[in-house]
């Protein structure tokens, strides 16, 4: 498995073949070029991560058997300093089960 950031300018999808090709970055890595044989995942169209798990063909091209997008680490692990847990407590103490 291996992932970079999408390069979402390479992005050629063919709904009738379901035939995906794009391009992975990683900075100071390159680029990828990868094939991928099926769905294109909702958020394609944005700037995401994309984890590929597949081989490497003798081409180079990288083919996916499988494609996941998640989110890039700016989204991720929201800043827990500024977590309230009084209105967390506050919010929640109803909902316990009698």
């Amino acid at each position: 498995m291996t992932q970079g950031l999408l390069n979402k300018e390479s992005v050629k999808w063919d709904a009738d073949k379901l035939e995906l090709r794009f391009e992975l970055y990683e900075e100071g890595q390159g680029t990828l070029q990868v094939f991928h044989k099926g769905i294109k995942p909702d958020n394609f169209s944005e700037d995401v991560i994309v984890l590929v798990e597949g081989f490497i063909q003798e081409d180079g091209v990288f083919e996916a058997e499988k494609v996941q997008t998640k989110c890039p680490t700016k989204y991720e692990g929201e800043d827990m300093e500024n977590y309230d847990t009084e209105m967390h407590k506050e919010m929640y103490k109803n909902d316990k089960p009698e």
